[in-house]
């Protein structure tokens, strides 16, 4: 009985940790979403997230926060959650092409959930084109 009622509790936590999540994420995707070029793009993920790095081998811009038991931002030693947004870019004749990856991950495991434990809490891919400028025009996508 008392495994019914902790489950159900888990199952509640599991659900709440999926919507603040998927809005995290949003909230990242957005700052992309808005952005002009890929200078400002960069600018405002790298003022947004804690901590950013550039990946030489993979030439991507990896950037991450850290977010305690309640959802707020924290130092990396209190996380309990953590989100990963990686921007790789490729360069086209028309403009840059960025690939996009959130991942946003739970470190400790969920009781009464054995199948899902190592999985992340939500992970989106998505892409952004910025278009090079066109004599006398902007080229709108």
């Amino acid at each position: 009985m008392l495994n019914c009622f902790g489950m159900a509790r888990y199952t509640q936590i599991k659900a709440n940790d999926k919507t603040i999540a998927i809005m995290k994420a949003q909230t990242a995707l957005e700052y992309i979403k808005s952005s002009k070029n890929s200078s400002e793009m960069d600018d405002t993920l790298k003022s947004t997230f804690s901590n950013s790095s550039y990946d030489k081998i993979y030439n991507q811009y990896i950037y991450t926060d850290y977010y305690d038991k309640s959802w707020n931002k924290c130092e990396v030693e209190e996380k309990e959650y953590f989100m990963t947004l990686i921007v790789s870019s490729k360069q086209l004749n028309t403009g840059d092409m960025k690939d996009v990856s959130v991942t946003i991950q739970k470190l400790k495991k969920y009781p009464f959930f054995k199948k899902d434990n190592n999985l992340p809490i939500i992970s989106f891919e998505t892409k952004k084109f910025f278009p090079n400028f066109l004599i006398g025009r902007q080229q709108n996508v």
